[in-house]
């Protein structure tokens, strides 16, 4: 994300699913460090965590009447149907320049390092989906996860076909759960 905000000049930064409020905390603290002059928002459907846009996610369009720079929706999607959480993503390329998701994935995960002598050290991170439906996924919260019930090849499809541009995804080597989309939604 700092990428976006230091090469893009991305400065108004709406947080998709306020939750604990770690990531706004994180945001503020780096624009104060840094003197970044962000504007960071939030949107959530609890109002007792007062959100600056209160809403269901579904309707993020109707709720949020401005333009931001980036939306930053991290480990949400995934707890609305499919179908509606793409209709979310298609309503998010209307509202931001840059899209930041993160989506849970359900894998075996082989990860490690490998060190050579005199060759610099590598980090890898392996996933294999399960799809096993007895498993059942990650968390009964959750309606989709990558490796459960769609691949990742067939994601990254569907979010080319809303208009997206994949400007990047990786998931964390560290943590191999979550996997990120850096999106860019084409709009000035």
């Amino acid at each position: 994300m700092m990428q976006l905000v230091n090469g893009h000049g991305a400065r108004k930064i709406l947080i998709a699913g306020k939750g604990d409020g770690v990531v706004q905390k994180i945001l503020e603290a780096y624009n104060e460090l840094l003197n970044l002059d962000l504007t960071i928002k939030t949107f959530d459907f609890a109002q007792d965590l007062n959100p600056d846009f209160l809403g269901d996610l579904v309707e993020i369009e109707k709720i949020v009447t401005e333009k931001f720079d980036i939306i930053l929706c991290c480990q949400v999607l995934e707890h609305i149907p499919l179908e509606e959480a793409l209709s979310v993503l298609s309503q998010m390329k209307k509202i931001a320049r840059f899209v930041i998701i993160s989506v849970p994935y359900k894998a075996i995960t082989v990860r490690g390092t490998l060190k050579i002598p005199l060759i610099k050290e590598f980090e890898y991170c392996i996933k294999i989906p399960i799809w096993d439906s007895k498993t059942g996924m990650v968390d009964d919260r959750h309606f989709w996860e990558i490796g459960f019930n769609i691949s990742l090849k067939k994601l990254k499809n569907i979010i080319r076909g809303l208009g997206y541009d994949i400007l990047s995804s990786y998931v964390l080597k560290k943590d191999g759960f979550k996997y990120f989309f850096v999106l860019g939604s084409g709009i000035d």
